[in-house]
């Protein structure tokens, strides 16, 4: 564990398929699908404090279905829905690459390798730069093994998410849960923090 008082624990998300429904490209707000589970499972960790982090990969932007702004304003609206509903997500980051040159539509300068496109850990360790975070007690919820490499190569204890119905998957995470509340459980017995209050406009 950290000697340093002024780290936190991150509790680090996917966004289709965690926090919103996954159902193709999200680029419209109409489209986005949040369940209430949802929101009663992140509501549980307000009281404590850690940092509640975003990462989630967008090839719609270098797909051309969606230009740079646009993706950044529906990531502004997702913020403030989750608020209006008293939760706090602190940040997402995304990223808009795909490695696909020579796919036909698209936006160049996005279709190339980059960092940052999961299973890369870039997400993550820009996350690191910006919030005082304590790596060594921090955790990534994901729905597919692309987010359990990336949060183990950036150093956290990995959930995948498996809900009734589907399939089993092999995975290399540490925990294999059917819910996002299950993983909200996992991660708060596991951290020390007494509760109190972290900044909400950590930009």
């Amino acid at each position: 564990m950290s000697c340093r008082p002024d780290l936190l624990p991150a509790l680090f998300l996917d966004r289709d398929g965690v926090l919103v429904e996954e159902h193709g490209y999200l680029t419209h707000w109409a489209q986005f699908t949040i369940f209430q589970n949802t929101i009663n499972a992140l509501l549980r960790l307000e009281p404590f404090s850690c940092w509640r982090i975003v990462v989630t990969n967008q090839s719609a932007v270098a797909r051309g279905l969606l230009a740079p702004a646009e993706l950044e304003a529906l990531h502004r609206r997702l913020l403030e829905y989750f608020a209006a509903h008293g939760v706090t997500l602190h940040r997402v980051f995304a990223c808009p690459h795909l490695p696909c040159p020579d796919l036909p539509g698209g936006r160049v300068e996005y279709l190339r390798p980059c960092r940052c496109r999961k299973p890369e850990p870039g997400l993550i360790e820009q996350a690191f730069e910006v919030f005082p975070i304590d790596r060594s007690r921090s955790f990534l919820v994901g729905d597919a093994e692309r987010d359990v490499e990336a949060g183990q190569r950036a150093g956290l204890t990995t959930i995948r998410l498996c809900p009734p119905g589907k399939p089993v998957p092999q995975t290399r995470a540490q925990h294999l849960v059917p819910d996002l509340g299950t993983a909200v459980d996992i991660f708060l017995n596991s951290i020390a923090s007494k509760p109190s209050r972290v900044p909400r406009n950590h930009r």
